[in-house]
């Protein structure tokens, strides 16, 4: 609902995509490419705002597949890293085409994706470390904060799809830190 009305609970949370987010953060965290998730976390939400359209977050989250999906398959993260941000750098251009930056809550997107390609870039260069571990697990949290933080303002994406991100980055954190905590632990031992 629009205007002051909510559904699906006093907050606006609609249950089905915490319980999807949470299984996505589950495989995710069984089948990698945790650099490649962080940035497109953050191009999707450049290709809502370019479109204007919030429930366009879902088309770019299915879209996602194939590019975070390459660089497992080739065991290779810069190829995922690469298409992605050639194509936030296309939605960037179509973007500025359409002033799409006019707006204070589409600008924030431009700063989110300079912020989270970085961590991206960041724990690919790091690689299989624990420095990189604790940076995926801080950018998975920072990025559920940004989308709560959507989810309140009702902006840019559809609340659903920042309920489920959300819920996804922060399971996908708790995936990561876990699986630190239990290296570091038979490390130990």
């Amino acid at each position: 609902m629009r205007g002051g009305g909510t559904r699906g609970g006093a907050h606006g949370i609609l249950w089905w995509p915490t319980a999807l987010g949470t299984v996505a953060g589950v495989a995710v965290g069984i089948g990698g490419g945790l650099a490649a998730v962080i940035m497109v976390c953050a191009a999707i939400y450049v290709l809502a705002a370019v479109v204007g359209r919030p429930n366009a977050a879902w088309i770019g989250f299915l879209a996602s597949f194939p590019f975070i999906g390459a660089g497992i398959v080739l065991h290779q993260p810069w190829v995922s890293l690469a298409a992605i941000g050639l194509a936030a750098l296309v939605l960037v251009g179509v973007g500025i085409a359409r002033r799409t930056w006019t707006t204070a809550s589409n600008r924030w997107q431009l700063l989110g994706i300079l912020v989270f390609s970085a961590i991206a870039v960041a724990v690919a260069l790091l690689g299989a470390t624990l420095a990189a571990g604790v940076l995926v697990v801080a950018g998975l949290l920072g990025h559920a904060a940004w989308d709560v933080w959507h989810h309140v303002r009702r902006a840019v994406v559809a609340r659903s799809y920042a309920e489920f991100c959300a819920v996804l980055d922060l399971v996908l954190a708790i995936v990561v830190a876990a699986s630190l905590a239990l290296d570091s632990g038979s490390a130990a031992g």
